[in-house]
């Protein structure tokens, strides 16, 4: 696995290795904004020690991103199915079919590394929902 969670070959497509740069080039920016790396900081792993304030930053911050990465999932879903559809149509004709499904797998790598780190931040999201109604509780 690379560093950003998602596995590749060295036989990658340029398609395959430019959305894998996007990808980690969004968790970088993800990872790196500043808002979100000042509230990890001071949370550290207890979302129960925030501010109402900064558990609405985070909360809106991780909304933000879940929305792109399920984006980015959809259009990966997109391309395996566009690419399935070309892979019945080798089989038919008797084609070549190997460059066709590495290209899926290697779409399907990247779907199954981008929903972990989804379930990561739905997780997250989870602990801030129920802080959050803890907070309204106390008030």
């Amino acid at each position: 696995m690379d560093s950003d969670g998602i596995r590749g070959s060295e036989n990658s497509s340029p398609v395959v290795d430019n959305l894998k740069a996007e990808v980690a080039l969004f968790w970088n920016s993800l990872v790196n904004s500043k808002k979100i790396v000042i509230i990890e900081e001071e949370l550290n792993g207890h979302v129960d020690s925030l501010t109402p304030e900064k558990l609405k930053v985070l909360t809106k911050n991780l909304s933000s991103s879940r929305k792109n990465l399920n984006r980015k999932l959809e259009a990966i879903t997109k391309e395996i199915d566009s690419n399935s559809a070309r892979l019945e149509t080798l089989k038919l004709v008797g084609a070549d079919q190997d460059e066709t499904l590495r290209y899926i797998e290697e779409l399907n790598e990247i779907g199954q590394g981008l929903s972990q780190k989804l379930h990561e931040i739905d997780e997250i999201l989870k602990q801030c929902r129920i802080q959050g109604e803890y907070l309204n509780d106390e008030i």
